[in-house]
């Protein structure tokens, strides 16, 4: 048994990124918050100076129940005034401007220090890079939406998103491809998640329960390999998407063309670099690096369960 985000401050995330401050239209800013997602701090943030959402640009989501720092970037504000906002569990720095706004492409990785309340912990710096629950929202059911979908189940993805089920495919359209992605995004998550839990079931190690299902931990380290995750063009699920009632080509979605996307490859596992382990009163201080798209809920995971 293991406790994490007790409270903010017991999970610091530092984002890492590469960015070049060579003068432009985009103004780069640090944004520090707490007890609020990325999403909901930029938004406030634009309604404070009255612009769009579009005009933001960061490299990833940040979680809510935590003390994070990232960079952002934002077209037509002012640098006065952005600096000088005031909000609740908000803080913004000004560090310069760029030709380009900030995306995912920018970053490199995240530092993190979490403290956890625990009795013992394992001694490793690997783990599988499994997604971690995030992927799958708050209510663990975000790629439900995503396999409604590929299922073209418009109408009950739609409903599932508190849409009008009139004309689903406008409404759709309308929510936002960007936003639709996500959710495609996580049910390939899923999948990707079942795929490895199938190839290393039968190694040595241990499992973990998640909210889809279980992790498999492997003790000894095997040689990295990337493993795709599924697309119409790839063969490796065909099991699971049969037992998903799915097949490669419903990857294909004529009618939202936008979501059809290149095959992405992730690695099978993920290195804590620069790990340090402290033993404390009442559990452990943690610091490391991860590279992005890994997660720090699940090397915790491992180390933990």
């Amino acid at each position: 048994m293991y406790i994490i985000k007790n409270k903010a401050e017991d999970f610091i995330v530092d984002e890492v990124i590469e960015l070049n401050l060579d003068g432009g239209k985009y103004i780069y800013f640090k944004l520090k918050k707490e007890n609020l997602n990325t999403s909901e701090a930029v938004e406030l943030i634009a309604k404070r100076l009255n612009l769009p959402l579009k005009n933001f640009g960061f490299a990833g989501n940040k979680d809510k129940k935590a003390v994070t720092t990232q960079y952002c970037s934002v077209f037509g504000a002012n640098a006065k005034r952005l600096e000088g906002i005031n909000l609740k569990n908000i803080g913004v720095e000004v560090i310069g401007s760029g030709k380009k706004p900030i995306s995912l492409g920018d970053l490199k990785g995240n530092k993190f220090k979490i403290h956890v309340k625990a009795d013992k912990i394992k001694e490793s710096d690997f783990f599988i890079n499994y997604f971690g629950e995030q992927r799958f929202g708050v209510n663990c059911n975000n790629h439900l939406i995503g396999k409604d979908l590929l299922k073209k189940d418009f109408k009950h993805a739609c409903k599932m998103l508190n849409l009008p089920e009139i004309n689903p495919i406008n409404n759709l359209k309308q929510f936002g491809i960007k936003k639709l992605r996500f959710f495609l995004h996580s049910y390939q998550s899923y999948l990707w998640n079942s795929l490895v839990y199938e190839k290393l079931k039968n190694e040595g190690g241990f499992e973990a329960d998640y909210c889809l299902g279980k992790y498999k931990f492997l003790n000894k380290k095997i040689e990295n390999s990337e493993i795709n995750l599924p697309n119409f063009d790839v063969n490796d699920y065909d099991g699971i998407l049969k037992e998903e009632n799915l097949l490669k080509n419903n990857f294909l979605i004529k009618e939202l063309p936008e979501l059809v996307s290149e095959t992405v490859y992730r690695d099978l596992i993920a290195e804590a670099e620069d790990l340090e382990v402290k033993k404390q009163k009442e559990g452990y201080l943690l610091s490391f690096f991860l590279k992005k798209g890994s997660y720090a809920t699940v090397f915790l995971k491992k180390l933990f369960s």
